[in-house]
């Protein structure tokens, strides 16, 4: 909070509430997950230049918020935004996203999978070898 210009002290901050959210969220407290998931969400939207693994870990806050808000559909829509965000920045790991237990929320969507499946493709997938 100090130092609000420091990118990395956002990401960790960001990081840290995620973490306090999940242990709300194991101990049955949703209510108080969801703020720490909206916290760590709103801490990486202040980010001024975003990097790819910023919108990833946003995806990962939303997903988790979806799984603990009223309104998940929305903040599943809000996480899928974020992963197409992300891809178009650059960001490339199909297996993390594979793995990742933050993206379990929304892994059954039709869109995820579609994505999956795009990032699970060579650039060009029909050129002819030489």
């Amino acid at each position: 909070a100090a130092n609000p210009s420091t990118s990395s002290y956002r990401s960790n901050l960001a990081s840290a509430l995620r973490r306090c959210g999940i242990a709300m969220q194991t101990c049955g407290r949703a209510p108080q997950a969801a703020s720490a998931f909206r916290q760590s969400i709103t801490v990486l939207r202040e980010e001024p230049k975003p990097s790819p693994w910023d919108y990833y870990n946003m995806a990962c806050y939303q997903s988790l918020l979806s799984g603990t808000a009223a309104n998940g559909l929305a903040e599943a829509d809000n996480a899928m935004e974020s992963l197409r965000r992300a891809v178009a920045a650059g960001w490339r790991d199909p297996t993390l996203m594979r793995t990742d237990s933050d993206l379990d929320p929304i892994r059954c969507r039709a869109d995820f999978q579609m994505m999956m499946m795009d990032l699970g493709m060579p650039a060009d997938a029909f050129a002819r070898e030489k």
